[in-house]
Protein backbone atom coordinates (compact mmCIF):
# COMPACT_ATOMS: atom_id res chain seq x y z
CA UNK A 1 0.00 0.00 0.00
CA UNK A 2 1.33 3.43 -0.94
CA UNK A 3 2.00 5.82 1.93
CA UNK A 4 -0.51 8.65 1.67
CA UNK A 5 2.17 11.26 2.36
CA UNK A 6 4.48 9.82 -0.33
CA UNK A 7 1.56 9.69 -2.78
CA UNK A 8 0.56 13.31 -2.13
CA UNK A 9 4.16 14.56 -2.39
CA UNK A 10 4.69 12.67 -5.65
CA UNK A 11 1.60 14.43 -6.99
CA UNK A 12 2.84 17.88 -5.97
CA UNK A 13 0.53 18.16 -2.97
CA UNK A 14 2.44 19.47 0.06
CA UNK A 15 1.13 21.33 3.12
CA UNK A 16 0.53 25.06 2.53
CA UNK A 17 -1.41 27.73 4.34
CA UNK A 18 -3.48 30.68 3.21
CA UNK A 19 -0.53 32.92 4.06
CA UNK A 20 1.17 31.40 1.00
CA UNK A 21 -1.26 33.35 -1.22
CA UNK A 22 -0.13 36.71 -2.53
CA UNK A 23 -1.69 39.28 -4.87
CA UNK A 24 0.06 37.72 -7.85
CA UNK A 25 -1.72 34.41 -7.17
CA UNK A 26 -5.20 35.92 -7.47
CA UNK A 27 -6.91 36.95 -10.72
CA UNK A 28 -10.45 37.56 -11.81
CA UNK A 29 -11.49 35.61 -14.91
CA UNK A 30 -14.58 36.06 -17.01
CA UNK A 31 -15.75 32.68 -18.29
CA UNK A 32 -18.59 31.39 -20.45
CA UNK A 33 -18.64 27.64 -19.82
CA UNK A 34 -17.70 25.11 -17.11
CA UNK A 35 -14.76 23.66 -19.03
CA UNK A 36 -13.26 27.14 -19.36
CA UNK A 37 -13.68 27.49 -15.58
CA UNK A 38 -11.79 24.28 -14.88
CA UNK A 39 -9.12 25.07 -17.47
CA UNK A 40 -8.33 28.38 -15.74
CA UNK A 41 -8.64 26.80 -12.30
CA UNK A 42 -6.05 24.13 -13.09
CA UNK A 43 -3.92 26.06 -15.61
CA UNK A 44 -2.97 28.48 -12.88
CA UNK A 45 -2.28 25.62 -10.47
CA UNK A 46 -4.96 26.84 -8.11
CA UNK A 47 -6.61 23.39 -8.00
CA UNK A 48 -3.37 21.90 -6.67
CA UNK A 49 -2.95 24.85 -4.31
CA UNK A 50 -6.41 24.18 -2.85
CA UNK A 51 -5.39 20.54 -2.31
CA UNK A 52 -2.18 21.78 -0.62
CA UNK A 53 -4.10 24.09 1.72
CA UNK A 54 -6.44 21.17 2.47
CA UNK A 55 -3.53 18.73 2.80
CA UNK A 56 -4.35 17.42 6.28
CA UNK A 57 -8.13 17.14 5.77
CA UNK A 58 -7.53 15.42 2.39
CA UNK A 59 -5.07 13.03 4.01
CA UNK A 60 -7.59 12.07 6.69
CA UNK A 61 -10.45 11.81 4.21
CA UNK A 62 -8.50 9.51 1.88
CA UNK A 63 -7.79 7.17 4.81
CA UNK A 64 -11.47 7.24 5.85
CA UNK A 65 -12.60 6.46 2.29
CA UNK A 66 -10.26 3.46 2.10
CA UNK A 67 -11.66 2.22 5.41
CA UNK A 68 -15.27 2.78 4.28
CA UNK A 69 -14.73 0.91 1.01
CA UNK A 70 -13.93 -2.31 2.84
CA UNK A 71 -14.79 -5.16 0.47
CA UNK A 72 -16.42 -3.02 -2.23
CA UNK A 73 -14.83 -3.70 -5.61
CA UNK A 74 -16.72 -1.51 -8.12
CA UNK A 75 -16.07 2.17 -7.36
CA UNK A 76 -17.32 5.16 -9.33
CA UNK A 77 -16.29 8.80 -8.74
CA UNK A 78 -18.32 11.55 -10.42
CA UNK A 79 -16.68 14.99 -10.59
CA UNK A 80 -13.25 13.34 -10.34
CA UNK A 81 -11.47 16.56 -11.35
CA UNK A 82 -7.71 16.08 -11.60
CA UNK A 83 -7.97 12.46 -10.44
CA UNK A 84 -6.21 12.81 -7.09
CA UNK A 85 -8.64 10.65 -5.10
CA UNK A 86 -9.18 8.14 -7.92
CA UNK A 87 -5.46 7.64 -8.49
CA UNK A 88 -4.93 7.08 -4.78
CA UNK A 89 -7.80 4.59 -4.56
CA UNK A 90 -6.69 2.64 -7.62
CA UNK A 91 -3.08 2.58 -6.47
CA UNK A 92 -4.10 1.16 -3.09
CA UNK A 93 -6.99 -1.10 -4.11
CA UNK A 94 -5.88 -2.57 -7.45
CA UNK A 95 -4.25 -5.51 -5.68
CA UNK A 96 -7.72 -6.53 -4.48
CA UNK A 97 -9.02 -9.13 -6.89
CA UNK A 98 -11.67 -7.64 -9.13
CA UNK A 99 -11.27 -4.00 -8.04
CA UNK A 100 -12.56 -1.57 -10.63
CA UNK A 101 -12.45 2.24 -10.50
CA UNK A 102 -13.99 4.71 -12.95
CA UNK A 103 -13.89 8.51 -12.67
CA UNK A 104 -15.80 10.95 -14.83
CA UNK A 105 -15.94 14.70 -15.16
CA UNK A 106 -17.67 16.90 -17.72
CA UNK A 107 -14.52 19.00 -18.13
CA UNK A 108 -12.22 17.87 -20.91
CA UNK A 109 -9.35 19.70 -19.24
CA UNK A 110 -10.00 18.00 -15.88
CA UNK A 111 -9.93 14.57 -17.53
CA UNK A 112 -6.73 15.48 -19.35
CA UNK A 113 -5.15 16.32 -15.97
CA UNK A 114 -6.54 13.13 -14.39
CA UNK A 115 -5.01 11.02 -17.17
CA UNK A 116 -1.66 12.78 -16.67
CA UNK A 117 -1.88 12.06 -12.93
CA UNK A 118 -2.65 8.39 -13.67
CA UNK A 119 0.43 8.14 -15.90
CA UNK A 120 2.58 9.83 -13.21
CA UNK A 121 1.45 7.10 -10.80
CA UNK A 122 1.96 4.24 -13.30
CA UNK A 123 -1.81 3.70 -13.57
CA UNK A 124 -4.03 3.21 -16.61
CA UNK A 125 -5.17 6.64 -17.87
CA UNK A 126 -8.38 5.02 -19.11
CA UNK A 127 -9.63 5.07 -15.51
CA UNK A 128 -10.90 8.58 -16.33
CA UNK A 129 -13.55 9.59 -18.88
CA UNK A 130 -15.13 12.83 -20.00
CA UNK A 131 -18.88 12.62 -19.56
CA UNK A 132 -21.69 14.56 -17.92
CA UNK A 133 -22.99 12.79 -14.82
CA UNK A 134 -26.61 13.41 -15.86
CA UNK A 135 -25.93 11.44 -19.08
CA UNK A 136 -24.31 8.56 -17.19
CA UNK A 137 -26.40 5.38 -16.87
CA UNK A 138 -24.04 2.60 -15.68
CA UNK A 139 -24.74 1.36 -12.16
CA UNK A 140 -21.93 0.74 -9.67
CA UNK A 141 -21.53 -0.97 -6.33
CA UNK A 142 -20.43 2.26 -4.61
CA UNK A 143 -20.02 5.93 -5.50
CA UNK A 144 -17.42 8.01 -3.65
CA UNK A 145 -15.95 11.44 -3.92
CA UNK A 146 -15.02 14.72 -2.39
CA UNK A 147 -17.36 16.68 -4.65
CA UNK A 148 -20.31 14.33 -5.08
CA UNK A 149 -23.11 16.11 -3.25
CA UNK A 150 -21.62 19.50 -2.45
CA UNK A 151 -19.33 19.99 -5.41
CA UNK A 152 -17.33 23.00 -6.50
CA UNK A 153 -19.48 23.38 -9.60
CA UNK A 154 -22.99 23.61 -8.21
CA UNK A 155 -23.14 23.38 -4.42
CA UNK A 156 -25.64 20.97 -2.83
CA UNK A 157 -27.90 19.69 -5.57
CA UNK A 158 -30.94 17.50 -4.79
CA UNK A 159 -31.24 16.53 -8.45
CA UNK A 160 -27.66 15.28 -8.42
CA UNK A 161 -28.24 13.25 -5.26
CA UNK A 162 -31.33 11.72 -6.86
CA UNK A 163 -29.44 10.88 -10.06
CA UNK A 164 -26.55 9.26 -8.16
CA UNK A 165 -28.94 7.20 -6.04
CA UNK A 166 -30.25 5.64 -9.28
CA UNK A 167 -26.71 4.40 -10.03
CA UNK A 168 -25.89 2.69 -6.72
CA UNK A 169 -27.18 1.40 -3.41
CA UNK A 170 -24.10 2.82 -1.66
CA UNK A 171 -23.42 6.55 -2.02
CA UNK A 172 -20.44 7.60 0.11
CA UNK A 173 -19.87 11.32 0.22
CA UNK A 174 -17.42 13.26 2.29
CA UNK A 175 -18.63 15.94 4.60
CA UNK A 176 -16.90 17.77 7.39
CA UNK A 177 -18.99 18.75 10.36
CA UNK A 178 -17.28 22.05 11.17
CA UNK A 179 -19.91 22.93 13.79
CA UNK A 180 -18.59 20.22 16.13
CA UNK A 181 -14.90 21.02 15.74
CA UNK A 182 -14.82 23.51 18.60
CA UNK A 183 -16.62 21.09 20.92
CA UNK A 184 -13.78 18.56 20.91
Amino acid sequence: MASIDDFLRKNGIVPKTLTDISDEHLRVHKIKDPDEYYKEFSRTGFDDFIDCVNYYPNRLLFVKILEALGDFRDVFEPFCGSGLLGSYLDLNMRENHGFSYKGIDSSEHAIERAKQRAILNALNPDLFYQQDVFDYETTHEVIVGRHVVNNRYSGVNRGMVGKLCTLTDHLFFIQTNYRNMDDE
